[in-house]
């Protein structure tokens, strides 16, 4: 299992360098930094890293408040690197077998933008026609608005939302975790624009466990 770090950071030359050092002076194994956003002196990075076995994700988080300039957004648990390799993945399979193009989508969203699962909805009635695994059970309620947008839950869930197709959005959640980056919505939105060309929507739900619901504050 591996951490991803959201940090925001003064963009001026050797701040990554020091995020790096302290890092590494724990022996933690960075894997990989992605940029999501660069403008007007700042940064926002994602930073995934392997952490040592003895060591909590909260523990690599505190390492980097004493440099300066350097905030932290969020950590938390992903599986799963090379986001664009992931989503060409899933577009090359969909392309590959197109009636499995639901359920390929599905369960490759999640990886593709370090979140918990994914479902696809119905729209406007709401009900879940394919659900990822850890996926929670949603009872059916009107959905109006599909246009790319986040929110947070009233559990904290972070929620994304993109159009499926005409009929369908592809709604994305992950826990303990910062909001949806404007840029992860973005590749949500590629993606699902792409797959939904290929998609039989009459493939079975999958069950899911816990409840969830999706009234929430509007990260707009």
């Amino acid at each position: 299992m591996l951490t991803r770090l959201r940090v925001r950071m003064p963009d001026r030359p050797g701040t990554l360098g020091r995020i790096a050092a302290a890092l590494g002076a724990a022996d933690v194994d960075i894997r990989q930094v992605r940029a999501l956003d660069v403008g007007s002196g700042r940064a926002v990075v994602d930073v995934l890293v392997a952490l040592p076995a003895t060591m909590l994700p909260g523990a690599a988080a505190r390492m980097l408040t004493g440099i300066p300039g350097v905030r932290l957004d969020g950590c938390w648990q992903t599986s799963d690197s090379l986001e664009l390799e992931l989503g060409l993945e899933a577009l090359a399979e969909t392309l590959a077998t197109p009636q499995r193009a639901l359920p390929v989508l599905v369960e490759a969203t999640p990886r593709v933008v370090a979140a918990h699962w994914s479902i696809a909805l119905a729209v406007p009635s709401g009900r879940a026609v394919r659900a990822s695994w850890r996926a929670p059970r949603l009872a059916p309620s009107p959905l109006t608005d599909v246009r790319p947008h986040t929110s947070t839950a009233a559990d904290g869930t972070r929620l994304a939302v993109v159009p499926l197709g005409q009929d369908h959005a592809l709604l994305t959640g992950r826990r303990n975790a910062p909001p949806f980056h404007q840029s992860e919505l973005r590749s949500l939105t590629t993606l699902a624009r792409a797959a939904a060309r290929l998609i039989d929507l009459t493939g079975a739900t999958r069950p899911a466990r816990p409840s969830l619901s999706l009234v929430g504050t509007d990260d707009r």
